[in-house]
Formats: C-alpha cells, structure tokens, sequence
C-alpha cells in the first residue's frame, strides 16, 4: 500500500515538474512572465523615491533664504546649483513615473496578446522562438539592474533630512547629483523595457496574422 501510494506520487511529482519545464521553456509563457516581474520591478522604482518638498528644507526652494550677493557669492551660487539640483531631480522623477505609466499600459497590452496567441494555438517559427528568447533575457538583465540600484535613491534622501543647511550645502549638492544619476540610469532601464515590450508585441503581432 505504501509503495503504491509513493509511487502514484512520484508520478504526480513528474507530470508537474514536467508540465512547469515545458511552461517556463514555452518562449511566449516566458515573455509574458518576465513582463510581469518587470513590470513589479518598475513599479518599486517609481514609489521608492516619492519625492517631495518636504524631503528637503525650503532652504533650496525659497528666494529668501537665498543669500544676499554682497554675503557670499561662493555660497550664493551653491545655494542657486542645489536649488536647480534639486528640481531637476523632481522633473526627472515625474518624467519616470510617466514612462512608468506608459509601460504599465502596454505590458498589460503584451500579457493580454501573449493570453491570445496561446488561447489560439498559435506557433512561433523556430527564428521567432529564438527571437522572443532572446528578448525575454534582455528584459530579465533589466529587471535586475532595476533591482540592482531599488532604494539606493531614497536611502540618499532620507540620508538628507535635517541636513540641508549652508554649512552642509556641498554635502547636499553632492546628495543631489547622485540622486540625479540614479534617476537617469533608471530612466535608460525604462526605456530599454519599452523597448523589449514593443519588440515582443510586434513579434506576437506578426505571428497572428
């Protein structure tokens, strides 16, 4: 009885193993898997660093705390860097939650495609296979540089409360300036998946027809 009961589950184990080998091997099944965690990726990316004025003092945004010429220019000019710093960062954070909004759109356009094609047993040639391979791993190295630098902007932020003073402006605007450059690697990281979206979606398209 025993060995019976062992025995049906070995057999239960590999018809599961094997259809989950022969899933995650599917090129399409893979697509749209791999758009799904991107997808998630990016969507920490663009909620870890909400900025907000309140992140840094209005020190940098007022034009009374600026000092007066006749103070310091040195610090003057550090003080009108950090401030234009400071929005750059804001601008490029809103343009990523944008771009963000836009994959979002058209990574439920490819799952939903992915669904159909597989729903209507259509088939990749063995070129498309290679294809979609190949675009479901440039995705996958995405996703992991997107993880790779998750939280590292807000961690430089929160690094700044209580801090943006002018004896800290070079502190600050040093703060800012790696902040920016995370932003933009993860503005080219959301690029590069708009990218490898729309070259699976036009892959699937031209499948369809």
């Amino acid at each position: 009885m025993k060995k019976s009961i062992l025995i049906t589950s070995l057999i239960v184990v590999t018809i599961i193993g094997s259809a989950l080998f022969l899933r995650m091997s599917n090129p399409v099944y893979a697509l749209s898997s791999v758009t799904s965690s991107s997808i998630d990726a990016m969507e920490a990316q663009s909620t870890e660093t909400n900025v907000s004025l309140d992140m840094i003092e209005t020190v940098l945004l007022s034009d009374e705390d600026t000092p007066a010429p006749e103070t310091d220019e040195t610090l003057r000019s550090k003080v009108l860097n950090a401030r234009a710093l400071y929005r750059d960062m804001i601008r490029l954070h809103l343009d990523n939650m944008d771009l963000f909004d836009t994959l979002r759109e058209e990574g439920k356009t490819l799952r939903d495609t992915a669904k159909s094609f597989r729903d209507g047993g259509f088939t990749l040639s063995d070129e498309d296979k290679a294809s979609a391979r190949e675009i479901a791993g440039t995705l996958r190295g995405e996703r992991q540089a997107l993880r790779d630098i998750h939280g590292d902007a807000k961690e430089i932020l929160e690094g700044l409360r209580g801090q943006v003073t002018l004896e800290n402006i070079d502190t600050v605007i040093s703060a800012l300036e790696e902040v920016i450059s995370i932003l933009e690697t993860r503005h080219e990281h959301f690029t590069n998946v708009l990218e490898g979206f729309s070259e699976a979606q036009a892959l699937l398209d031209a499948a369809m027809v």
